[in-house]
């Protein structure tokens, strides 16, 4: 009986040029790479085949497929581990690419801006062998290859993607450098918040997408406390990214158990204060306005809530890689702190 083999795959993604995130290596299918990675020429021949199952909306095969590969390319089938490790550097791809992509469209364009789909980053995996070629569908049994076909969804992009090839690097070695695998656990779950929050962006409502951004944050945060947890969050956000240097403080009447207090903060502090806030708001039901929503920039124009927090999202892995040493987000968020009216006036240029 002949044995299965494996491959794992973004079908969608786009990516044209060869990429490596920790041990996880993405290569774009095509002629050269098939020769290039895969020796077998009935593996090889199964995989042009079945590949090109894959269609746009117009039936035209795609040429958008990624392999994701661990290791030596034998085309075994994964342990739960590896695909772990797989999912992992997919998230960090995905962030790569809306992160940086979300920031530039806020310091840029008006609102309406297209959203970049995190559709593009599903993950599939199929079981194969290469004699053989029929798969086996749920629902439908043992199909013949050439009477399937698999239509990427109307609101995923064919244009290449671009990540950001330094911040990549940089989270690949933090997040499988052995020095860091007891800190690896909030940023990989954080990650995995911010994905989920982006994938299907144009079927989520904004609620939806408000909670899993808050979770993002309230992992990556590792904000433990059962009580304020919101408090909680701002202080360790200002302190992450040293918002005290750079930012205006603002002081307001916080209601606690024993009566009401004034609290000053520093408005980014403040922003994801009122951000968990909305989160609860969501979750228990309660009414929302357009405040939780929205959020207006100092020249008028508005932006989603959930288009900042994902800008704010990058700056604190940026800074949280740049505090290992691995990443340089110097000037990178200046700009974005200026539309907000976040930034104090001051002579020093480039302290965000």
């Amino acid at each position: 009986m002949a044995s299965h083999n494996q491959i794992v795959f973004l079908p969608w993604a786009a990516l044209h040029s060869e990429l490596q995130v920790g041990p996880v290596q993405f290569w774009p299918f095509n002629r050269q790479t098939a020769r290039k990675y895969v020796a077998d020429v009935p593996t090889r021949q199964f995989l042009y085949r079945y590949f090109r199952r894959y269609r746009n909306p117009l039936a035209k095969p795609v040429g958008t497929v990624v392999v994701c590969s661990l290791g030596c390319i034998n085309h075994r089938i994964l342990n739960n581990e590896e695909l772990d490790d797989i999912r992992t550097a997919i998230n960090c791809l995905a962030f790569s690419v809306i992160g940086p992509d979300t920031k530039s469209k806020l310091d840029s364009y008006p609102p309406g801006m297209p959203k970049e789909s995190g559709g593009r980053y599903d993950l599939y995996i199929q079981n194969f062998t290469p004699e053989n070629f029929r798969l086996t569908v749920p629902f439908y049994g043992s199909v013949e290859l050439y009477k399937i076909h698999f239509v990427r969804g109307m609101s995923i992009s064919e244009h290449p993607i671009h990540p950001d090839r330094k911040l990549l690097a940089a989270l690949g070695k933090f997040l499988w450098s052995k020095a860091a695998r007891s800190r690896r656990i909030p940023i990989a779950r954080g990650l995995e918040w911010f994905t989920h929050a982006h994938k299907a962006a144009d079927h989520l409502s904004d609620s939806s997408q408000i909670v899993m951004m808050a979770t993002a944050f309230e992992t990556l945060l590792q904000v433990q406390s059962e009580r304020y947890k919101a408090s909680s969050m701002a202080t360790k956000l200002e302190t992450l990214i040293r918002a005290n240097d750079w930012a205006k403080k603002h002081s307001r009447p916080i209601r606690y158990k024993n009566g009401v207090k004034h609290k000053t903060r520093t408005l980014p502090g403040w922003w994801i204060w009122n951000f968990y806030q909305t989160r609860n708001r969501i979750v228990h039901g309660e009414p929302l306005s357009e405040t939780d929503i929205w959020i207006k920039m100092k020249d008028s124009r508005k932006y989603s809530q959930v288009s900042v927090a994902t800008a704010l999202f990058l700056e604190a892995i940026a800074w949280h890689l740049s505090r290992n040493g691995l990443y340089d987000q110097k000037f990178y968020f200046g700009k974005l702190h200026d539309d907000l009216a976040w930034s104090r006036k001051r002579k020093v240029r480039g302290k965000a």
